[in-house]
């Protein structure tokens, strides 16, 4: 007798790391790391009053910035050894939360068409109020090693 095998569903994974995890899913001042190792436990100390709350598939935690201000919550996280790539804010150094910190345990009804009613572009939040430094034209090293270098090969090429 023949049988037949079915192949396995293939799992499913969440891919953290995307631009969406960059964009916070509230407007008030709040701030944002990657959801790994200790990182729960250092938001929980340095959000003091404010709820953790996990967004982006659970690939990162947020907080408002509730009775202090944003510098002072990364500050914090800093401090406690989170890398100054892996926090992110909406709002600038000097902004706090203005409302309360959101919860879980409420509940809501509503009706709607299911369509968005306005677009994000994913991502933006993460440019918004952080220093960026790029490098702008050549190096001097990069002229340098050009100067020495190029004139060399001219000069092997011609004897």
């Amino acid at each position: 007798m023949a049988t037949t095998t079915s192949p396995a569903a293939a799992p499913t994974s969440t891919i953290c790391g995307t631009p969406a995890q960059y964009d916070i899913p509230i407007q008030d001042a709040a701030c944002a790391i990657p959801s790994k190792g200790k990182n729960n436990d250092f938001m929980k100390k340095c959000c003091k009053d404010a709820s953790v709350n996990s967004y982006d598939h659970d690939c990162a935690f947020y907080c408002l910035a509730d009775k202090q201000s944003v510098q002072d919550l990364t500050n914090c996280l800093f401090d406690a050894g989170v890398a100054y790539n892996e926090v992110w804010c909406n709002k600038p150094q000097n902004a706090t939360a203005t409302g309360k910190s959101p919860t879980s345990t409420g509940t809501g009804t509503g009706t709607g068409t299911g369509e968005p009613t306005a677009t994000k572009s994913p991502g933006a939040a993460a440019s918004l109020y952080m220093p960026v430094y790029a490098q702008s034209g050549p190096t001097k090293m990069g002229l340098a090693v050009c100067l020495v270098v190029i004139p060399a090969l001219i000069g092997g090429m011609m004897f």
